[in-house]
């Protein structure tokens, strides 16, 4: 049976050793669990939800890779790849992966002290318009002049109007959104 035990381990940082004793394991024990050389039991499965922090089907779930639909450049703009473009490419999966999870890569130091250069933001492809949820909470965002921005959202003065903030640029006032989706998942470069 497949798991996520390397991709859970990776994800903190932790050398073989360290996941080992979080387990109460050898490292080679440890080792051939991940592998897939001894049988991850329900007793293992539920020991590794709770190490890591997941749901147990996330455990032992294949490897789950996320689409990579664009990137984040300067000014936090967004650019998606369009429908049909060899550019796009699979990504390692964040924990709380669903269905409809997609991913862009950040570029530049557009997002210097908050987001380094290389790091991966994960999102829901929903294109819903934003609602109370998102306030104060990083989101892709797209405008009615057609860019995507990664952006803090804060109620506008109006309704349906959003003020924009950046970490590294002037607010954005009064801005009417068509969709929002919030960041779930950010993977350092």
């Amino acid at each position: 049976m497949g798991n996520n035990l390397k991709h859970l381990r990776e994800r903190e940082g932790w050398s073989i050793e360290a996941a080992a004793n979080h387990f109460g394991l050898s490292r080679s024990g440890y080792q051939k669990l991940e592998r897939g050389e001894r049988r991850l039991t329900d007793q293992y499965i539920a020991k590794a939800a709770s190490v890591y922090g997941v749901p147990e089907s996330i455990v032992i779930a294949e490897q789950v890779r996320v689409r990579l639909v664009g990137f984040v450049g300067a000014g936090h703009e967004m650019h998606l790849y369009a429908d049909g473009d060899d550019l796009a490419e699979d990504v390692q999966s964040p924990p709380d992966v669903t269905a409809s999870t997609v991913a862009v890569r950040v570029k530049g130091e557009s997002m210097a002290d908050h987001i380094e250069d290389g790091s991966i933001l994960y999102f829901d492809d929903r294109r819903d318009a934003p609602s109370d949820e998102f306030i104060g909470r990083l989101c892709v965002v797209e405008l009615k002049d057609g860019r995507v921005l990664v952006k803090k959202l804060a109620k506008g003065s109006a309704p349906g109007l959003w003020h924009l903030l950046s970490t590294n640029a002037a607010p954005m006032f009064d801005q009417p959104v068509i969709w929002a989706a919030r960041v779930t998942w950010i993977r350092p470069g």
